[in-house]
């Protein structure tokens, strides 16, 4: 577990920047995964709250997104924001300002739909390929979870409420022990 704030930066001869926050979180074993896949598409879908902060109020991120990788013991989400070099300040400020709003307030129920909808549908595109299926199918059953887990998704998905969504963004975003990286 990350014990306090870890960061450092890479300074190359670029015009761009990349502002990346990330968080220790939970195996693959762990129903949060759940939560937290809503919590990164209510964050960082077309329609996300980043998006539309720092994309469309604020012109300040050319790309943005989440990232959550699980393991068999631990995880990782990350939040990333490439920009120019004279705005990464005004990056990290709004990154950590989105953080704290999602841990304060429930997403909308509009905001909670439009999340799993975009997760229901990446899933149906992915799923289109037998890759997807062996895959899926052999890390599962390497990690305990059974071949046949990778069709609970949706069903896991569509469980999640949206006060889960704010416990999962409280228990795992904590801006007192991250790591940050600039680019």
């Amino acid at each position: 577990k990350i014990n306090k704030i870890k960061s450092s930066a890479l300074l190359m001869d670029r015009e761009q920047s990349l502002v990346i926050f990330g968080f220790q979180t939970v195996s693959v074993e762990n129903d949060d995964r759940y939560a937290l896949d809503l919590l990164g598409s209510i964050l960082s879908g077309s329609s996300g709250r980043l998006f539309s902060v720092m994309r469309d109020k604020l012109s300040l991120a050319y790309a943005l997104g989440c990232i959550q990788k699980l393991a068999k013991d631990t995880g990782y989400f990350a939040l990333y924001a490439a920009t120019q070099k004279e705005k990464v300040a005004q990056a990290r400020k709004v990154l950590r300002e989105e953080i704290v709003r999602i841990k304060k307030e429930l997403a909308g129920d509009e905001e909670l739909a439009m999340a799993k909808r975009e997760l229901a549908t990446s899933y149906d595109i992915a799923a289109q390929t037998n890759l997807f299926f062996s895959q899926n199918s052999a890390i599962d059953e390497l990690n305990g979870l059974g071949y046949d887990n990778l069709y609970k998704y949706k069903k896991a998905i569509d469980k999640v409420t949206k006060e889960d969504v704010r416990r999962a963004a409280e228990k795992y975003f904590d801006l007192a022990a991250y790591a940050e990286v600039i680019i």
